[in-house]
């Protein structure tokens, strides 16, 4: 809803089960930091070290490529991975804010006897990378279900014989199970790097993998010292609907990216997986929010017509229905406008720009009142006193620069588009209202007695003027329909939320808190606010020690407040803390 504040940056997040803060900080912090500190762009390294997390977040110079900037840091990470101690959880690269809430929800069930295991390597293998594809798609998690690995069993004795050791087939399957970069290519003023994909694809991949043994003076396989089969990891997370088990995924946007282009897709990429024994619910979707914003900006529109047509009716002098039709091109003219300058810049049309629009109406009600519907000065005097007022708004809002540069160019770009819309209002009073009056006295001759010269002229003057106007009648009915033509073929996103039918939510636990503990808790929360006659659903993701919530309700909002207390007031104790986060209510 407010204006986006570009603000280029990364997090690097690692989990490190188990471990305190100094030995994250020592062992994950610190040579990641160092790794990365040498990447060009960097203006600042802020990191975290706390029990068994490391959060790293980078920021980058204002005209830094964070596309490219992610790449060199997967790079880089992938050279140093390999020192870490195997309990440490695979780094993410994150190019957004950790405090974003997801754009979309989405639950995933069988319909079918498979189990949630199969879901879950579905959904990783399959579901997650198709929407990651999704353009301005920053981050797409799963959550639930059982996740495969593969479970390594030793037979001690073999390796012994073989004189083997366990680093050396650490060693083999790390140095055979990687993509590396073998070359660059440059092409059309584009550097491309060219991969060599290694992972391994089967199970048969592994049992086949040669080992050296020195002893024997040969390679063997691993299947020769080692049982390998498909397992599943014990469970540390889960995702519940309203109690029940499912896979959920969450889909989370790039700061700049369009929320409706991004939802369109996703609909298309679920509709494109849907098969037998697979079922996709779409839980939360913020585009639909956007949507239903719509009808109600129309609303507020409405309401401000209607306030003007009984003041217009107070005034008495005023053609009403030619007033109404000059008020409606004046407003739709305007929204299209600004909406089309935003597109064309590729910037948000935002909470500034709906104010811009009502601030340029405004100004343009109280010139038309004071100066043209009183007649206190001609036309030249109200073209005068228009250049007079476009530039000097924002004129007045150039000394913010020096308080706070963001601020002040969000201002100025607001007072511009209000400048914007006062001329646009003039523009279209003069040759829509005006022009709508001359032709309807135009209807009505009168005789008259003029010299013959006069008259030659009028008649050689008056098909220049009909020619003139048709052209600009034609141009305000044609403009405007390709201007709304050109934004939905575009699906571009002109309007953000204000509303939302959804309550977000977290469960934070101490941190040692095992998976079972906060589970348990989560459950009984969960019962609790099913209970509730005005909650809708409840969407749970759980880690150990804390859990995220998604609560909708039945639109009774304030009801819903009001009943939380009782709802949880009996769990919650010193060890155990929920918070109600953001709700923006109009």
């Amino acid at each position: 809803m407010f204006p986006v504040v570009k603000n280029p940056a990364l997090s690097i997040v690692v989990d490190y089960p188990g471990t305190d803060a100094e030995t994250v900080e020592n062992t994950i912090t610190i040579p990641l930091e160092n790794q990365v500190s040498t990447i060009g762009g960097i203006s600042e390294i802020r990191s975290t070290s706390e029990k068994g997390k490391s959060l790293i977040r980078l920021d980058f110079e204002n005209d830094t490529n964070i596309d490219v900037k992610t790449l060199e840091i997967k790079e880089r990470i992938e050279t140093i991975i390999n020192t870490f101690p195997k309990e440490v959880r695979k780094p993410r690269v994150l190019n957004f804010d950790p405090n974003e809430m997801p754009i979309a929800v989405i639950s995933l069930n069988a319909t079918d006897s498979r189990s949630l295991g199969e879901l879950r390597a579905f959904a990783d293998s399959i579901v997650k990378k198709d929407i990651e594809g999704i353009n301005g798609v920053s981050k797409v998690t799963v959550s639930g279900g059982k996740i495969k690995e593969i479970l390594i069993s030793f037979d001690i004795r073999k390796l012994n014989s073989y004189n083997i050791r366990l680093a050396d087939i650490n060693e083999a399957i790390y140095f055979n199970n990687r993509t590396s970069t073998i070359a660059s290519v440059e092409e059309k003023g584009g550097l491309y790097q060219v991969r060599l994909k290694g992972k391994f694809s089967k199970l048969d991949d592994l049992v086949d993998l040669p080992i050296s043994s020195p002893d024997i003076g040969k390679s063997i396989t691993l299947g020769n010292v080692a049982n390998i089969q498909n397992s599943y990891r014990d469970e540390d997370s889960t995702y519940r609907v309203n109690g029940n088990q499912n896979i959920g995924i969450y889909v989370y946007k790039k700061y700049d990216a369009n929320i409706l282009s991004i939802s369109s897709e996703i609909k298309k990429t679920v509709s494109h997986l849907s098969q037998d024994g697979t079922k996709f619910d779409l839980l939360y979707n913020q585009a639909d929010n956007i949507r239903n914003t719509y009808f109600n900006l129309i609303c507020i529109i409405a309401v401000t017509i209607a306030i003007l047509f009984f003041a217009a009716k107070k005034k008495g002098n005023i053609d009403i229905p030619k007033f109404i039709g000059t008020i409606l091109s004046q407003l739709i003219l305007s929204f299209l406008l600004i909406s089309f300058i935003h597109f064309i810049l590729k910037k948000d049309f935002d909470l500034l720009c709906v104010l811009s629009i009502y601030l340029s109406f405004a100004i343009w009600i109280v010139f038309y009142f004071n100066f043209i519907q009183n007649h206190t000065i001609d036309s030249i005097g109200e073209k005068k006193l228009l250049l007079f007022i476009t530039p000097s708004i924002p004129i007045l809002f150039f000394p913010g620069i020096l308080l706070n540069n963001t601020v002040a160019v969000n201002l100025i770009r607001m007072a511009i588009m209000t400048s914007i819309g006062v001329l646009n209002n003039y523009i279209v009073y003069k040759y829509f209202y005006q022009n709508l009056s001359t032709n309807k006295l135009d209807k009505f001759p009168t005789i008259i007695t003029i010299p013959e010269k006069s008259k030659t002229q009028s008649v050689l003057y008056e098909p220049q003027k009909n020619k003139r106007d048709l052209i600009l009648n034609f141009l305000l009915i044609i403009v405007p329909i390709v201007m709304i033509f050109a934004l939905i073929q575009s699906s571009k996103e002109v309007y953000f939320n204000v509303e939302d039918d959804r309550i977000y939510g977290y469960v934070e636990l101490p941190a040692d808190s095992n998976f079972e503990y906060t589970d348990e808790i989560v459950q009984k929360i969960e019962s609790k606010l099913v209970a509730n006659p005005n909650v809708k659903d409840v969407i749970s993701q759980v880690e150990p020690s804390h859990a995220f919530l998604i609560i909708n309700y039945h639109k009774s909002f304030f009801q819903v407040i009001l009943s939380f207390p009782h709802s949880i007031n009996r769990l919650v104790d010193k060890t155990l803390h929920f918070v109600i986060l953001q709700k923006n209510l109009i």
